[in-house]
């Protein structure tokens, strides 16, 4: 995914709201079943893609499709605390693209933070709470111009991916 973004921020070097955009319809797409909240929110930001990519968290080989510690520490996976805490081994590069268009879009970390918090609070998903403050941040961050476009993929790898 931080590769992805490295491409992208070529397209897309001096509009970071038009790359976050571009990055959340290509990995979030219109957020699933037509109608629904997350299907509403990506499509007035301007989704348009039904078939978005997935890129996964990493590995995941252990039994019942959990992962395993080497799995937790594979480089550029997902770092532990970003997986999704009631299913570990379920693809969260959608929610994490979702709420960087969501931060760039809306240029606030705090309504991202309350967002993902009111999304994934029944049941409880920590690392989808996580993930998405993160995401977040990072779309705000690139709205403000604390983080350019071109080093968006280099934020990813420090702050979400194993080293």
């Amino acid at each position: 995914m931080a590769g992805f973004a490295d491409l992208l921020a070529k397209r897309f070097s001096d509009d970071p709201i038009g790359f976050a955009v571009a990055f959340g319809d290509a990995i979030a797409g219109v957020g699933g079943k037509e109608g629904t909240n997350a299907n509403k929110v990506l499509q007035a930001f301007g989704n348009r893609n039904w078939t978005p990519t997935q890129f996964g968290v990493g590995p995941t080989t252990g039994p019942g499709n959990t992962p395993t510690q080497q799995d937790l520490a594979y480089p550029g996976a997902f770092q532990p605390q970003f997986r999704d805490s009631l299913h570990p081994a379920e693809d969260q590069s959608h929610h994490f693209a979702a709420f960087v268009e969501l931060g760039a879009v809306t240029g606030s970390a705090l309504v991202t933070d309350q967002y993902a918090y009111f999304l994934d609070r029944n049941p409880r998903n920590e690392g989808d709470i996580r993930l998405g403050s993160m995401g977040g941040l990072l779309g705000a961050l690139l709205g403000d111009g604390e983080v350019s476009v071109s080093d968006a993929g280099k934020w990813i790898r420090e702050f979400i991916c194993n080293h």
